[in-house]
């Protein structure tokens, strides 16, 4: 069995607010109790990741991008549980 989600909403408010803006983290917040209350649902194993970082910018009404060759745009982070 396999149950991808993709939550789209951090990625969003970092691009408007920028990626460490109280707007973002409020987001980051919210996705994360989401997350939990999923994981709490679902037996099995659980992989969380990202599909990239941001930087910081104030470009084309931007306050946040990534597609550069900065580690903040690479860093992906993986977090994993085991089974319950």
């Amino acid at each position: 069995d396999l149950l991808l989600i993709r939550f789209h909403g951090i990625d969003d408010t970092s691009h408007k607010f920028a990626p460490h803006s109280k707007e973002a983290l409020a987001v980051i917040a919210k996705t994360d109790k989401m997350g939990q209350e999923l994981c709490g649902l679902w037996d099995g194993y659980v992989i969380v990741v990202a599909d990239h970082g941001q930087h910081q910018v104030v470009e084309d009404g931007k306050k946040g991008n990534h597609g550069e060759f900065w580690s903040s745009d690479m860093f992906i982070p993986l977090l994993r549980r085991e089974a319950i």
